[in-house]
Formats: structure tokens, sequence, C-alpha cells
């Protein structure tokens, strides 16, 4: 967990010196602002985020008085940090310790289950029982979301460099789990800063054609509405291209 570690104090740092988490944190606002978005069009009334550690998903889907959020999460820092965000937004979301492989819910109690950037870090069995038990308890609307593979994306590099250990996974081979069921494709999180632009050369390719008015040092807090703009307008197929995480929607 050194990752989230890391990002948690880099949180804490420029919050206790007074620094917006809009400009400091602007990418992860923008694409997790969006995602919530989305997720509210689906009209759900509660929500559960299965591993939300560091996710700001579920506060700003929180800020909406006529629904109920729970976020879920094992790990101890996990949950500090959630509490932390929560404090600084504000949010009105419920913060859980429990077992991912035993959701401390009745079937069917929860409208729309999500869970982003968790279920690569298990073996292919386990992914299983997770996405078994997540739609164990879903009545409506069950989002996955894994981490881009794609060379071309935005987060290729940093999984082939980074610190976290992502073991294989498949989006489709997850949503043939479903295969009665209405299954749709997307993807999040098409813009980074430079600096992460630069370490992938087919996705700074990408960027510098397709939008150079974002190819930039720093991403900050008047970038956000350009960013969900351009975000928005991009095809299914461009955001899981490109984007950081590919997800799909499958409607229970």
């Amino acid at each position: 967990m050194d990752y989230l570690r890391k990002q948690f104090d880099i949180f804490k740092y420029n919050i206790e010196n007074g620094y917006s988490i809009n400009d400091f944190a602007a990418v992860k606002v923008y694409t997790q602002k969006l995602f919530s978005e989305n997720i509210a069009k689906l009209n759900n009334e509660s929500y559960l985020e299965v591993g939300c550690g560091g996710s700001l998903s579920i506060h700003y889907l929180s800020m909406n008085d006529q629904v109920t959020c729970y976020g879920l999460d094992y790990d101890d820092l996990a949950l500090e940090y959630s509490e932390y965000l929560k404090n600084q937004l504000n949010s009105k979301a419920l913060i859980l310790k429990g077992d991912a492989f035993l959701l401390p819910f009745e079937d069917n109690s929860i409208d729309c289950v999500f869970s982003i950037g968790m279920i690569e870090h298990y073996n292919k069995e386990d992914q299983a029982k997770l996405l078994k038990e997540m739609a164990r308890v879903t009545r409506k609307n069950l989002i996955m979301g894994i981490p881009n593979y794609k060379e071309g994306s935005a987060s290729f590099y940093i999984i082939q460099n980074g610190e976290e250990e992502h073991l294989e996974c498949s989006l489709e081979e997850l949503a043939s789990t479903f295969p009665e069921k209405k299954t749709i494709f997307d993807g999040r999180g098409l813009f980074m800063a430079k600096q992460d632009v630069d370490r992938s050369e087919k996705y700074r390719e990408f960027i510098i054609n397709n939008y150079p008015h974002l190819y930039k040092e720093t991403l900050l807090s008047h970038d956000i509405d350009t960013l969900i703009l351009n975000e928005k307008e991009a095809s299914p197929e461009v955001r899981r291209k490109h984007g950081f995480i590919e997800y799909f929607v499958t409607s229970m």
C-alpha cells in the first residue's frame, strides 16, 4: 500500500499548507466528479463503493441528499484516507470496515455497487468470487473498473513501471460473468498532466494530435470544466482505448 500512503501524504501536505484539492489534484477531481455524475444518471437511491480508499467518487455521490452512500474497505490506511477526504469534502458517505469477499449487506439491498482499481490485485479465482459477492448485494447496477492495460492508454506506463502489483485481469472476462444482462463498456481518465503524458510515447502522440491545448506542465482547477467537457465529447471507444480506467456497467 506504499502508493496509497504516498498519495495520502501528498493530500495532507497540500491541504495543511492551504492548497485547494481542485488545484493540486485537478485530474483526480475531474475524472471522479465526471464519473460520479455519470453514475448518478442511473437514478439509484443507494450506492456502495467496494475498495473506497483514496476515492472521491462516493463522496461526490453523497452530496445528493436523496441518496444513501457507503464506502467499504478492509485496510486501516485506506479507511483513514477515505475518512480524511470525507471531512475535507463535507461528505455524508458512511465509511465502513469490511471484507469484500463477505459484504455486510443483504441480498439485493444496494441499488448500485461499484469498484474501481481493486479487483486486479487478486488472482482470477478470487476475482470471480469478488464479482459474485458484489453481484449478490446489487439490486440494479453493478460497475467494475480496472486500469487500462492498452499500450496507448494513460495508465500503460504506470502499470508497467509502478509500485502496485497488477495481476492478469480482463474486463471482457469479468463482464462475461453476466451473459444475459445488458452491459455497457466505457472508459474514464482521458487526460493527465504533461509529466505523466510523456511517460508513454503512444499516449503522448494521441494527446498532442487531438488535445494540444491540454498538453501542459500542470493541470489546475481552471482546467477542470474543460477536462470534463472534452472527455464527455470523446466517444466511449476513445475513452476505453486511451483512458486511465476502463469499466463496464451491468444492469442487474
